[in-house]
């Protein structure tokens, strides 16, 4: 985040914007380098994704729609109006295999890699906005889980067989098995009331800043 807006700003947009919807946008806007997607931005992403996804599967890493992503897919069937970012998952274990996957790609260049995190830029589009997350398999005497970066454990059975969703004119995979898992998986993220867009526009159902949270709830 670069700015930081007061109450009377936030008030100010709005007021202008009229619904909370366009007021989440413009206030994205206004607090980040990198802003939401236009309709036109959104045809760009949509044969990007098409094209990597059918690149994915060619190589045969298993990959799925994370965060954000996730959220907007199932609640909305398209992306969240005010997300900047498109969130997929994969394991760590194809890093190597991925990177080599993009370096003669025409549609995306790597703008940042971590250890558990690559920031793509889509080149048509002109700015970062493809988030691959890196996702470990653990092993332990209670069972098996997959863990993160942001240190958040989810069951590893369900990763054997992903279930999809459409979003729009894409079927994308989903982190889970099936829809019931899907409610369980987001209600662990978001809330048990994830599938209700955030009526604050400085806080979300948490109290915390909802631009932090990841997705944007």
């Amino acid at each position: 985040m670069n700015i930081r807006l007061d109450s009377h700003k936030i008030a100010e947009i709005i007021k202008r914007e009229k619904t909370l919807e366009a007021s989440y946008v413009a206030i994205t806007n206004e607090c980040y380098s990198e802003t939401c997607f236009t309709k036109e931005e959104k045809k760009i992403l949509s044969k990007v994704i098409s094209k990597l996804f059918n690149d994915l599967e060619f190589a045969k890493i298993k990959y799925w729609i994370d965060w954000g992503t996730f959220l907007g897919a199932y609640r909305d069937k398209s992306i969240i109006a005010w997300d900047k970012d498109f969130d997929i998952g994969i394991f760590s274990r194809d890093k190597d295999k991925l990177i080599n996957l993009l370096k003669d790609s025409n549609d995306v260049s790597i703008e940042e890699s971590r250890e558990f995190f690559i920031c793509l830029k889509i080149k048509e589009i002109g700015r970062d906005c493809l988030d691959i997350n890196l996702w470990d398999k653990v092993e332990t005497s209670s069972g098996a889980y997959i863990d993160n970066y942001n240190q958040l454990k989810r069951e590893a059975a369900p990763f054997e067989n992903l279930d999809s969703i459409y979003m729009e004119d894409l079927e994308l995979d989903v982190p889970c098995p099936n829809l019931e898992w899907a409610t369980r998986l987001l209600e662990g993220m978001y809330g048990e009331s994830f599938m209700l867009p955030p009526g604050n526009p400085i806080l979300d159902n948490r109290g915390k800043p909802w631009m932090m949270n990841k997705g944007g709830r």
